[in-house]
């Protein structure tokens, strides 16, 4: 008896371990999201068994997306690590009806990057702060602000600069951080027909010196 119990638990612990041993995590560049988990075993049934519908490069070794593709894309190949995975993954699942927002795939911020403070250009009012995750459950998709595809979510600085401009260069339009902070946010106040509309509604006019 003693040994048949003990040849159970031996199973229970194979079968939890060979689990364990199929889930993934991706967490080289998790930040603002917890990191990735997902089942290897079932996306290799999706994809067939054919390693390269991923990996790209599979020989007798089948390499992790990160011994080529760095964090700031600067290596070997230009791509870098964040969009190589969203790239395939989303890609992949537009394809095949899967989840493609970023709260389907790895769940709810972390609440310390939840709070969100814009204070690039705060001179007369005091820095805007919002929820981030509240603000993701009032849209379709992060492309109703970020201009960009799910997984390619940059902040608004990289392409809007401090310069308070607008100009028309052929039919490329830059707008300055400042137009695009306000036209983006009080555009869609005004549609949904919520949310503040006047400065102080949104931030605070700092006090005089």
């Amino acid at each position: 008896m003693k040994r048949f119990a003990f040849g159970v638990i031996l199973v229970f612990v194979f079968i939890i371990f060979c689990y364990a041993q199929d889930i993934i995590q991706i967490d080289k560049i998790a930040r603002i999201y917890p990191p990735l988990k997902f089942t290897h075993e079932k996306h290799m049934e999706i994809a067939e068994g054919d390693c390269k519908k991923c990996h790209h490069f599979s020989g007798e070794k089948t390499p992790p997306c990160s011994a080529c593709h760095t964090k700031d894309g600067k290596g070997n190949i230009k791509i870098a690590l964040r969009e190589a995975y969203h790239g395939l993954c989303i890609k992949c699942h537009k394809e095949m009806a899967g989840p493609t927002s970023c709260k389907d795939c790895h769940g709810n911020p972390l609440k310390k990057y939840d709070i969100i403070s814009l204070s690039q250009l705060s001179k007369l009012y005091n820095p805007v702060t919002f929820t981030h995750g509240k603000h993701i459950n009032l849209i379709q998709n992060c492309k109703e602000c970020h201009h960009k595809d799910e997984g390619i979510t940059y902040s608004c600085s990289p392409c809007h600069p401090r310069e308070d401009i607008y100009k028309y260069e052929g039919t490329r339009v830059t707008v300055g951080l400042k137009g695009a902070y306000h036209g983006m946010c009080l555009s869609c106040h005004k549609k949904a027909n919520k949310g503040p509309l006047k400065c102080t509604g949104c931030h605070e006019k700092k006090a005089k010196k």
